[in-house]
C-alpha cells in the first residue's frame, strides 16, 4: 500500500509554506509561467528519432530537485524499477529472468503524452492539495506542447520520472491486480511494461491491458509489442539480455556507447584549450557505461578504461 501522507507535500494549502519548502520567493509562485520556464531544444536517437528534450535554468533545477526529493519519500511499490533510487533495468529484468512466457509492452511517446490533468490530480487529490498549490506544483512541473494546446511532463525535468508514474497510479495499480489474479508477474520501468509466466500470457490478456491504458488516454506502441517463450535464444528486457533463465551480457549497444564516449574523451583531451566541463561530462558518461555493463557482467573490469579516466580527472584538478 502506497501512503503519501509519507511526504511532506501532503496536505499543503498555504503557499507560503510551499515556498518555505521549496526554497523559492514567494512572489516566484505566485507567478510560475514568468519565472520558471525551460527553452526545449531537439535530439536525436541512435536511430534518428527527433526528441524534444529540455534543460533548466539551474535555479529552476535546484527547485525541480527540492520538490522531487519530497516526492521520493512516497514509497513506490516494489514493481516500480524505474525512476527510483536503488532500482534499476537490470532488477526489472532479473524479476522476469525464470519465467517461461513474456509480454513486453511499450506506452508510445509517454512523457510528451502525460498532460497537466493528469500531473494535478495526483497533487489535488492523492497528495490533497488545495487547489492553487496543486496548480503551482503542476505548472512547475509541465511545460507547453509544442503546438501550446496543453501542458505536459517534459523529458529533461529530474521530477518527470517518478511524476509519470505518480500520475497514472490508479492505472498501474489497476494493471497490477488484473496480473495478480492472473498469476502474472508484471513490473514498469519508465514506459516499459513487462509481464511474465509459468503459463502462456494470452493475446486476450494483452488486450485488457491495452484498453486500461486506452481508459488514460495513453497508447501501446505496437511496433514495440513482443510475445516470447523461453525456448527463444535470446530474450532482451529493458536492455537486459536473458538467455535460459540467466543475465548473459550488456547489450552491444550499451558497450558501443561506452566506447564511443571513451574515444571522444581521449580526443578532447588532447585538444587545447581543455574544454573542462564537457571532458568531466565524457568522463562521467563513460564511467556509467562501463558500471551498467558490469551491473550485469561483474566480471568485465575495463582496468585500461578505468585507469585513463582517473588520470583525466586528476589532471583537471
Amino acid at each position: 500500500m502506497v501512503d503519501f501522507k509519507l511526504s511532506k507535500l501532503y496536505g499543503i494549502n498555504n503557499k507560503k509554506y510551499l515556498s518555505e519548502l521549496l526554497k523559492v520567493e514567494l512572489s516566484k509562485l505566485k507567478d510560475i509561467e514568468t519565472h520558471f520556464s525551460t527553452t526545449p531544444f531537439y535530439q536525436k536517437n541512435q536511430k534518428g528519432k527527433r526528441r524534444r528534450l529540455y534543460n533548466p535554468h539551474p535555479d529552476y533545477k535546484k527547485v525541480l530537485q527540492r520538490l522531487n526529493i519530497h516526492l521520493s519519500r512516497i514509497v513506490a511499490p516494489d514493481y516500480v524499477l524505474g525512476g527510483i533510487k536503488k532500482r534499476s533495468y537490470v532488477m526489472n529484468a532479473n524479476l522476469h529472468k525464470e519465467n517461461d512466457y513474456f509480454l513486453l509492452l511499450d506506452l508510445k511517446d509517454f512523457f510528451p503524452s502525460t498532460r497537466d490533468n493528469h500531473v494535478y490530480y495526483f497533487f489535488r487529490n492523492k497528495l490533497k492539495m488545495s487547489q492553487d498549490i496543486a496548480k503551482i506544483c503542476t505548472l512547475l512541473t509541465t511545460e507547453p506542447s509544442e503546438d501550446r494546446t496543453f501542458r505536459h511532463l517534459p523529458q529533461g525535468y529530474s521530477t518527470s520520472p517518478y511524476l509519470s508514474f505518480l500520475s497514472y497510479f490508479d492505472m498501474y495499480n489497476g494493471i497490477k491486480n488484473i496480473s495478480d489474479n492472473q498469476n502474472i508477474i508484471f513490473s514498469c520501468y519508465y514506459d516499459d511494461l513487462t509481464f511474465s509466466s509459468k503459463k502462456r500470457i494470452s493475446f486476450k490478456f494483452k488486450e485488457t491491458i491495452s484498453n486500461i491504458v486506452a481508459d488514460y488516454h495513453l497508447t501501446i506502441n505496437k511496433d514495440k509489442t513482443r510475445f516470447y517463450t523461453k525456448k527463444r535464444k535470446v530474450i532482451k528486457i529493458t536492455g537486459a539480455i536473458i538467455n535460459k533463465g540467466q543475465l548473459l551480457k550488456a547489450p552491444n549497444s550499451l558497450q558501443k556507447k561506452m566506447y564511443i564516449y571513451f574515444k571522444e574523451l581521449t580526443q578532447k583531451t588532447q585538444q587545447r584549450p581543455v574544454e573542462k566541463e564537457h571532458i568531466i561530462k565524457l568522463c562521467n558518461k563513460v564511467i556509467g557505461c562501463l558500471t551498467a555493463i558490469q551491473h550485469i557482467e561483474p566480471k568485465r573490469e575495463f582496468p585500461h578504461i578505468r585507469k585513463k579516466v582517473k588520470e583525466i580527472r586528476k589532471a583537471l584538478r
